[in-house]
């Protein structure tokens, strides 16, 4: 995971962001902006697809992008409609209480890696049809 971060505004570091650095699992991509230019969302948005396009060079495929809303959220210059694919899917993902540690959540995702995959593989197919 990579949770980009800039000098404009900036989150900070939760315990939960350090625990996630530390096992190796989340990087921070750092933007320099000079200027929001129309707003907060816009300024999240383009840092978010910055960070997606620099990873995915390094990583041809391994990438994609998520937020914590019903809709993706790009900007105009991010997004392409003939190139998107929207699935909402209902009560298919186990989401854990809040009381299950990280830990515990990676070693479930561990174990369900090759399930993942092969969803990866299946979207990206009827992407293609």
């Amino acid at each position: 995971m990579d949770f980009p971060d800039n000098n404009f505004i900036s989150f900070g570091e939760t315990p939960e962001i350090e625990y996630l650095k530390d096992v190796g699992v989340l990087k921070r991509s750092n933007f320099i902006v000079l200027s929001s230019n129309g707003g907060d969302g816009d300024l999240f948005s383009r840092i978010q697809v910055a960070a997606f396009k620099n990873n995915n060079e390094l990583e041809k495929g391994y990438w994609s992008l998520a937020q914590p809303n019903r809709e993706l959220i790009l900007n105009k210059e991010s997004s392409e409609l003939t190139r998107n694919l929207e699935v909402e899917l209902y009560e298919c993902l186990p989401i854990p209480s809040p009381e299950v540690s990280l830990e515990d959540i990676l070693h479930f995702k561990e174990r369900r890696k090759d399930e993942l995959l092969e969803f990866r593989r299946f979207m990206d197919n009827l992407y293609l049809k």
